[in-house]
């Protein structure tokens, strides 16, 4: 289960989501524009296969492009946040041990998303929002 504390960081984390490309397998947040049964917010994946209908996620081959961009927000998964953050396994662990204390947080998502954000873009979360530190 995704907290929701990490689908509020990532809705305003503009910075991350204006990376995003979306691709086969990304996890997003919200509602299917054409769905007509289950209309609630929730978190699906962008599904790889062509012929699934539905069963392992969304399709990217079935929802128009230009949509998903609005009709979604980005939950980066660990590995994506790695890449973004771009430091070697090794410097992220010592960067980790060094400055964050790993007690605080709920999920290593969260961990990521919060030293991505300072790495990257100089912010740290204060509870609402992303503010310059």
């Amino acid at each position: 289960m995704v907290p929701k504390e990490y689908i509020e960081m990532c809705e305003q984390a503009k910075e991350i989501q204006d990376l995003w490309t979306p691709a086969a397998w990304d996890y997003v947040y919200g509602f299917q524009r054409h769905a007509t049964i289950c209309r609630k917010k929730d978190v699906r994946v962008i599904s790889g296969y062509e012929t699934d209908g539905g069963y392992y996620g969304l399709g990217i081959h079935d929802y128009k492009y230009e949509y998903i961009k609005i009709d979604f927000i980005w939950l980066p998964r660990q590995d994506q946040l790695q890449k973004i953050i771009g430091l070697f396994p090794l410097e992220l662990v010592g960067y980790i041990n060094r400055y964050i204390s790993v007690d605080e947080y709920s999920s290593w998502e969260i961990l990521l998303l919060e030293v991505c954000m300072e790495i990257k873009f100089n912010k740290v979360w204060g509870g609402k929002t992303w503010v310059l530190a």
